[in-house]
């Protein structure tokens, strides 16, 4: 034997030595805690197994075994805790920790939903999603696939589940467990396989299936497995928290994790450790463990050099990450500094987290208001007043809301706002954001509008006035010129006796009208039943709907209460019955033509529909018939519609007038219902 051969031999057994004695050392220190802990009663607990996850946790036999099994054990040795586990899938867990069938649950994601049920122990392993495709699939010029307009397999609840939900264009089958989404990959249920890197190799060895798939991307979003517990148990979360911290620092849980994942070096040290039992009886065994120990070496080498360039590969794509949100982020914050809108970010405790420029130099707050309670600023006060209970609790949105502020300085603003709640990536509601902006300028321009039309109205009124009191004052000049000459003619007297009284009774319904059009009396308002005051005046409309020929009907609910002038109400609907009647009246057709009245409640507000099927009106002539003066009839003043429209408008209501050409018009009047 070779100098050069004995040294790197004396090196290995050295190692080796090394190696037995702290294991040796390990196992004394095993032995004291257990000693310290053998005294206390044994606690037996039942912890719920994914089984399907080798070489985390699996079953062979009756046994469990894997990396997260070895764990348990190790933290359940330390407090003399006695552990039974049941198989169960993900999806079970929740309901049987909460149902007390078992304590405990080992292997779980960390998954937002699961954390408002389950507490999450310390992280016991990590790993990485990747994705597996048949070798056939591979593009043999790229190494990477895109995932739109595949099948995948996988298992659901999982961390790459959620991630799949948020990748458009992609089809997924979902199993209970990987070992299932493996057998869908199988039956070609599937392009390609995502599921946890280490689970998913072992699976692949396990069925010979390397030479079949590969991994085209092992590092897709890392992954976490914890021991999860009930809200309320929190006495086993210290338990399991304070066994793994120990486990790490002893050194236990590194021997646990180079037994399941550095497996091939430690069949070779274990093959050492034979060898050097055999090579203290047997010397001429060393140039043997020489040889196993260069290679166990280089396997090392080998394995560190792997995992290095793994380390590397995720700190780039966490890089990555970083820079991308980064960029996010800072796109967000340009945009809220630059825009002309004021915002406001209010947390569900009320506490103002962000306001931007706008709200400082508009309203005048502080730049210090973030992290205030907004109820101590005036302004957002105002705003937010009866408002912010009905956003956070019943998600209520205020939108297009008007209010006045006048600034500290005495400078007067118009806002408009909109109030709605803030939502997390769940859809939870975690605050509300006040949205507004200075319609002071908006509406200076819409009052002179205003201003300008009123002038137009008045230009035309007059015209129409004058045009309108003109014929009547004809008829009554002519008589009045022929009095001299005709005042014996006995037909005369009787015809200025009929015509003249008419004209001037024609001439002083115009004035009152008008009068009542510029200046109509304050509504004396009451409860009034809605049905009563329809029925009314249709009994005074009977005899002429008979007379012309027509039909009326009525489909009125009960207790269809608003508060309105009666007087008023019974106006608008003479002056709506008679244009219907008078505008069927308009159509030439064999069959009976109909006038239908309709009055219902929705909600807080009563509607009362008339509707007839006379000449109609295009949009232009409905836009006209609100205007004064303007009429289709001969014999019409056209303040009928205005006049009315006034009077719903001065009783809070709202009319809509919907209409066409030769089919007929529909008059549809809103009112707040009163019980």
């Amino acid at each position: 034997m070779t100098s050069k051969l004995k040294k790197k031999t004396l090196i290995c057994l050295v190692v080796l030595m090394l190696l037995l004695m702290h294991s040796s050392l390990h196992r004394k220190v095993s032995s004291q805690t257990k000693e310290t802990t053998s005294s206390d009663p044994i606690e037996h607990i039942k912890v719920a197994v994914d089984p399907n996850m080798p070489p985390l946790q699996y079953v062979e036999g009756e046994d469990y075994l894997g990396f997260h099994i070895d764990i348990l054990e190790s933290v359940g040795d330390i407090y003399n805790i006695d552990i039974s586990y049941v198989p169960m899938p993900v999806e079970k867990v929740v309901e049987a920790i909460e149902q007390k069938e078992v304590d405990a649950a080992i292997g779980i994601n960390f998954l937002s939903e699961l954390s408002e049920n389950l507490i999450f122990t310390d992280s016991i392993s990590t790993s990485s999603v990747g994705l597996i495709v048949e070798n056939k699939h591979i593009n043999s010029q790229e190494d990477v696939l895109e995932l739109t307009d595949m099948v995948i397999t996988l298992k659901r609840d999982s961390v790459e589940y959620q991630y799949l939900q948020n990748v458009r264009r992609v089809k997924y089958n979902t199993t209970s467990n990987i070992a299932d989404a493996f057998q869908l990959l199988e039956q070609e249920r599937g392009n390609a396989l995502m599921g946890d890197r280490l689970v998913a190799q072992q699976l692949m060895e396990q069925y010979n299936l390397d030479n079949k798939y590969t991994f085209i991307n092992s590092y897709i979003i890392p992954i976490e497995y914890a021991i999860v517990v009930g809200k309320d148990n929190y006495n086993l979360l210290t338990k399991f928290n304070d066994g793994i911290q120990q486990i790490k620092e002893s050194g236990v849980y590194g021997e646990i994790y180079a037994h399941w994942f550095l497996d091939k070096e430690l069949v070779a040290e274990k093959r050492l450790r034979q060898l050097l039992k055999v090579f203290i009886v047997f010397i001429m065994m060393a140039a043997i463990l020489s040889i196993v120990g260069i290679r166990w070496n280089k396997q090392l080498k080998r394995q560190v050099d792997k995992k290095t360039q793994e380390l590397q590969t995720m700190n780039e794509n966490l890089a990555y990450q970083i820079t991308e949100t980064k960029n996010k982020n800072e796109m967000i914050n340009q945009l809220l500094e630059s825009s002309p809108r004021g915002l406001i970010i209010i947390e569900k405790n009320g506490i103002i987290a962000s306001c931007n420029p706008t709200v400082v130099e508009l309203i005048g707050l502080e730049n210090n208001s973030t992290g205030r309670y907004y109820n101590e600023v005036p302004f957002i006060r105002q705003l937010l007043q009866e408002k912010i209970g009905d956003v956070i609790e019943k998600e209520v949105q205020f939108s297009g809301e008007e209010v006045n502020w006048q600034r500290e300085d005495g400078k007067k603003y118009d806002i408009r706002y909109m109030v709605y709640p803030l939502r997390s990536y769940d859809r939870k509601v975690k605050g509300i954001i006040v949205s507004f902006e200075d319609i002071t300028q908006e509406k200076k321009l819409r009052e002179e509008w205003f201003e300008r039309e009123k002038s137009r109205a008045l230009n035309e009124i007059v015209a129409g006035i004058s045009h309108e009191i003109r014929n009547p004052l004809t008829s009554i000049k002519t008589f009045v010129e022929l009095l001299p000459k005709k005042f014996d003619n006995p037909q005369f007297r009787r015809d200025i006796t009929t015509y003249v009284p008419k004209e001037v009774e024609r001439v002083n319904q115009l004035i009152e009208s008008l009068i009542n059009y510029a200046k109509p009396r304050k509504p004396n308002k009451e409860i009034v039943d809605i049905k009563d005051l329809v029925e009314y005046n249709i009994r005074l409309f009977t005899p002429i709907i008979e007379q012309k020929g027509l039909k009326v009907t009525i489909d009125m609910e009960k207790n269809l209460k608003v508060n309105v002038d009666k007087a008023q109400m019974k106006q608008v609907m003479m002056n709506f019955f008679l244009n219907g009647i008078e505008a069927m009246e308009e159509i030439q057709q064999d069959r009976q033509l109909t006038l239908s009245i309709r009055g219902w409640r929705h909600q807080e507000h009563i509607y009362i529909s008339i509707k007839d099927e006379g000449v109609g009106m295009t949009q232009k002539e409905i836009i006209h018939a609100l205007n004064p003066f303007y009429t289709t009839k001969a014999t019409g003043t056209g303040l009928g519609i205005p006049l009315s429209k006034q009077y719903i408008e001065d009783n809070d209501g709202q009319l809509t007038i919907e209409s066409e050409k030769n089919v007929g018009t529909k008059l549809i009047l809103r009112f707040e219902g009163r019980d």
